[in-house]
């Protein structure tokens, strides 16, 4: 620690702010210069650098805002709504005024400083102000006190915690190619229905007899009946003292993928919590959630805010995951919620009668023997994940502080 120097967030480099040009003028929108907002930038899961968000401004909105086009290598920190989503630019790009972004000056690091508002984050919400909505002002972020090590010290400590990053990165690439592959071949067989046919033609493509049911054509000898056909619903209640058991909120279980990328502790576990077991099926019950479901690859907790399912036999498994991850399931469960604040899909005479095309078992079967290697590397990866991410959090504070050297 010797060599390390005291020093304020304004002594990184310099501090930039941003706007957003006027929304009525549609000149000003739908360019080809990346702006960037903290709901842009809360969509990143994890992901280190952001090229771009939703929406796109145009020169002219550039040049008749307050916004400045910010260099590759800026690091943005959100400073309100909410204060805390940090990341990297990969491009040029212009943010809201909802950042504090950090152009980084020839003596830093651009990933250490990424690394270090990480480390000072509490410190950072700590120094801000407001009532209803936290916010660090300008001033406040750039007096901030912290100790930055030599430039080359910078470097080895900003390249550990990067391997890890890009490590997880890459396992949640793989992750989302063979979701999109296995997403594709429920879809083809169960959707389309162009599932092998005995001589390994595709079924409907190929003139396989169709017949007419409730829920449309359907292949001959495929029937119609309720989800509770093939899963379970699972309500055990659990208390709080169970240590060794994670706890899975609803809001940590991630949109449209198949995989637990983290989990919390069971020390903020609250009221109303179930158990579920590896490999049940959780699905956020709350209207805003019922786009999160996931194949649990460990057992542990939840909230009653969400839906447990399990299988009744290894055969539905996969099945009935991709079905209920299906845009036509989660519509169909937003329109069948109830409740006016917060309508919330239930199980009984809800849920569990929702209609669907079940094919024979030989198919399920089929269908699992091939998906289901696919899943297993999904469900290790995660859990590598997981892994890394804790190493990465435990070694984070130690080399920021100087407590271990590199």
């Amino acid at each position: 620690m010797k060599e390390w120097d005291n020093c304020l967030i304004d002594d990184l480099g310099t501090i930039v702010g941003g706007s957003t040009p006027r929304t009525s003028i549609s000149e000003y929108w739908d360019g080809s210069i990346p702006w960037i907002t903290p709901r842009d930038m809360s969509q990143q899961t994890g992901e280190k650098y952001i090229s771009n968000g939703e929406r796109f401004i145009t020169e002219k909105g550039l040049e008749n805002s307050s916004a400045k086009l910010l260099p590759k290598g800026t690091v943005l920190f959100t400073s309100r709504a909410p204060i805390g989503y940090i990341g990297i630019a990969s491009q040029e790009l212009v943010t809201n005024q909802g950042f504090k972004s950090i152009i980084v000056n020839e003596k830093n690091d651009n990933e250490f400083v990424y690394y270090l508002l990480k480390f000072s984050l509490n410190k950072i919400i700590g120094m801000a102000g407001g009532s209803t909505f936290k916010e660090i002002n300008s001033s406040s972020f750039k007096k901030i006190e912290i100790k930055v090590p030599p430039l080359s010290t910078q470097h080895r400590i900003a390249a550990i915690l990067s391997a890890l990053d890009d490590k997880i990165e890459n396992n949640r690439r793989i992750c989302e190619t063979l979701e999109q592959l296995a997403q594709a071949v429920f879809k083809r067989w169960f959707v389309d229905f162009d599932f092998p046919d005995a001589q390994g033609r595709p079924y409907k493509s190929s003139g396989g007899r169709m017949v007419e049911s409730e829920l449309g054509l359907i292949p001959e000898g495929w029937e119609v009946g309720v989800l509770n056909d093939l899963v379970t619903n699972i309500n055990e209640s659990c208390k709080t003292n169970n240590k060794k058991l994670p706890y899975l909120p609803i809001d940590v279980i991630p949109k449209s993928k198949l995989g637990i990328e983290n989990y919390d502790s069971w020390e903020n576990a609250k009221s109303s919590l179930i158990k579920f077991k590896e490999d049940d099926i959780i699905i956020g019950a709350m209207r805003i959630y019922f786009h999160r479901v996931v194949l649990s690859p460990f057992s542990g907790i939840t909230r009653t805010t969400c839906i447990i399912l399990r299988p009744k036999s290894k055969s539905d498994r996969l099945f009935s995951l991709f079905h209920v991850n299906q845009d036509n399931f989660i519509e169909w469960a937003s329109n069948n919620s109830k409740g006016s604040t917060m309508p919330y899909a239930f199980w009984n005479n809800g849920i569990e009668n929702h209609k669907i095309v079940i094919p024979p078992v030989c198919y399920r079967e089929e269908f699992e023997k091939i998906i289901s290697p696919l899943v297993q590397i999904i469900k290790t990866d995660y859990k590598n994940s997981i892994s890394l991410q804790q190493t990465r959090d435990t070694l984070l504070p130690k080399l920021m502080s100087g407590e271990v050297e590199v």
